[in-house]
């Protein structure tokens, strides 16, 4: 199950990528009225997390670099950073290679510890498995903010 969950998280990648190709990098770091954050940073987030919800709780070093991690995690405000050209290619690459090493380590059996942790959605998390599964709706969510941010855009 583990790997039909990742599958549906790297097709929700590829829908925020194929988003973010419609516009120029100008418009991809606007933040829209009445929003709080940008295209990028909803993409970037998402990433972010899923390294934060699966290596960071099972007490694993992740690949992200600490200025990527603080731009982009909950509770960052865009308007308090600079979002450089080369997060977007960052994110890009991160979004396979993150997912492919998350399928591979997980294969391993590397995540043997877990710190559980309650999202801000009131969930539980007690396990890499329950980590994995929220993180693609924690990502589909996402995707939809950027779809909304998308019409506001091509308004």
């Amino acid at each position: 199950m583990v790997s039909t969950v990742i599958e549906n998280i790297r097709q929700t990648r590829k829908n925020m990528l194929q988003l973010l190709e419609a516009f120029t990098y100008e418009e991809i770091i606007s933040i829209p009225k009445s929003m709080n954050n940008h295209l990028l940073w909803n993409y970037g987030h998402s990433i972010v997390t899923q390294h934060i919800l699966t290596y960071g709780l099972s007490g694993l070093s992740h690949s992200i670099d600490e200025g990527l991690l603080q731009r982009y995690r909950k509770g960052s405000l865009p308007k308090e950073h600079n979002y450089p050209f080369t997060d977007l290619a960052m994110f890009s690459k991160l979004s396979r290679v993150g997912l492919d090493l998350l399928k591979v380590d997980y294969e391993k059996k590397a995540f043997i510890h877990f710190k559980p942790y309650t999202t801000s959605y009131g969930v539980v998390l007690s396990s890499i498995e329950e980590a994995i599964v929220f993180n693609a709706q924690h990502e589909a969510l996402h995707l939809g903010f950027m779809m909304a941010q998308r019409h506001i855009l091509s308004h």
